[in-house]
């Protein structure tokens, strides 16, 4: 990557333009490349200089580039952000940033990261990744032993070794994993494949799909063992019974980033449907505007009240 760079400079391809209206600390970035000639890079990647030159040029002359990146970059990020850096470095220099066919794409190594990292998991983000006041802290941090409570769902940190059970450990799983059996207390959680839900791709498509078994003993869907335990500890959790209808709702609105609703939309969502609940009479039919089952959506839609759905 950092070869890439010193050859778009090398050669005065950079977006001058763009980087004066939207770049901070570039001649100080520039500087810091000197030791890292075209030449040196290309033989760090054993492949010839010219062809690294090519490729810059290709880049830079672009009228649009994305770059994906996959699970050997995220698990390198772990533990150096300088790959990541670089790959925004490189974007930014060629100001492919900040319009449609452009940027930098992640592909998580699961089918509903996107949606998970939607929800609120993220140590910096809250629901629709809003920024939050005060960071949490992260997975690493957690299964470290920085925390007297913890509650494990969809994971196994303990096969994963560096694991410290904490004074007590909940586990929501499908399977009796090397976490679960570690546990104070587990909770059988219903697989994919035995009730409905929603996986949110990398595009941020949210996607919904139906159940195709019956459930397993008395296992739950996630969303409503999470539901009963905030229920229990009155912090009001609620996850809806709904199904996702195919229009907008007549609002209308869009957010355009195809993103989760943040917090206050969540918040105007639900005070909708709670005011056309008490609305109406018994016997009729509801309808209302609210967030799906995960607590996500990219636009507003019309929901109809049909039996359980449970999160993804």
């Amino acid at each position: 990557m950092l070869g890439l760079v010193r050859a778009i400079l090398d050669e005065g391809l950079e977006n001058r333009d763009f980087i004066n209206a939207r770049v901070k600390n570039f001649d100080a970035f520039a500087k810091s490349l000197e030791p890292y000639t075209v030449e040196r890079c290309a033989e760090l990647c054993h492949i010839k200089p010219d062809q690294l030159r090519q490729a810059a040029r290709q880049i830079a002359q672009s009228p649009n580039f994305l770059i994906l990146y996959g699970r050997e970059a995220m698990f390198a990020q772990q533990n150096d952000v300088a790959v990541a850096r670089a790959l925004i470095a490189l974007l930014l220099i060629t100001g492919h940033v900040g319009r449609a066919n452009n940027g930098l794409v992640a592909l998580y190594p699961h089918n509903n990261s996107t949606g998970a990292f939607d929800m609120g998991i993220l140590p910096d983000g809250g629901v629709g990744r809003a920024r939050v006041e005060r960071r949490g802290l992260s997975a690493r941090e957690m299964q470290a032993g920085k925390v007297r409570a913890l509650y494990v769902m969809a994971c196994d940190p303990a096969a994963d070794g560096d694991f410290v059970k904490p004074e007590f450990l909940v586990v929501q799983d499908v399977f009796l994993t090397e976490t679960a059996k570690l546990a104070d207390v587990v909770l059988p959680a219903q697989s994919f494949a035995e009730r409905d839900g929603t996986f949110t791709n990398t595009e941020r498509r949210v996607q919904l799909f139906r159940a195709a078994l019956k459930p397993v003993g008395e296992s739950k869907p996630d969303s409503r063992l999470v539901d009963h335990r905030g229920n229990r500890q009155a912090i009001g959790c609620w996850f809806g019974d709904v199904e996702l209808c195919n229009r907008r709702s007549r609002d209308g609105r869009d957010r355009g980033d195809g993103a989760a609703l943040p917090r206050n939309d969540v918040r105007r969502a639900r005070g909708k449907r709670q005011t056309a609940a008490s609305a109406r009479g018994a016997g009729e039919s509801q309808q209302r505007t609210d967030v799906d089952c995960n607590g996500r959506v990219g636009k507003y839609f019309e929901w109809q009240s049909v039996g359980e759905c449970g999160g993804a």
